[in-house]
Order: C-alpha cells, then structure tokens, then sequence
C-alpha cells in the first residue's frame, strides 16, 4: 500500500494510473452511485479530521526543535 491508500484509508477508491479502464471504471462506479458517494463523502470527513496540516507541521516542527534523531 502507499501513503494514499493509508491517509484515504476507506474515504477513496483506488486505480491503476496507468490504466485508462481502471479510471473509467471508478469514475463510472462513482458517477451512477449516490450511495457511493455519500459513503467516500463521509468517510472523508471523518479521515480529514485524522490528517489535518497544523497538526503535522506541529509534530514537525517540534521533532526539529528538540534536535533529536527520529
């Protein structure tokens, strides 16, 4: 798995980019289902609340401020 898949976790749904039926079929599945897309819309809620960029550019800056190794 990427670093997509672990920050989109059930939020998104993965292709092959280099694979035109694989886009297309997810833009289809995606198109024709309001189940679908209200499920990824909540689910994406919930991730963008787990990743947010303050607290990471915290958690950055505070590693670089101690001066340790990690």
């Amino acid at each position: 798995g990427g670093a997509l898949e672990e920050v989109g976790r059930n939020a998104v749904l993965l292709v092959d980019p280099l694979s035109v039926d694989s886009i297309t079929k997810k833009i289809r599945l995606i198109a024709n289902s309001y189940d679908l897309r209200e499920e990824l819309s909540m689910a994406a809620i919930i991730q963008s609340k787990i990743y947010q960029w303050d607290k990471s550019a915290d958690k950055i800056f505070k590693i670089i401020a101690s001066g340790e190794d990690y």
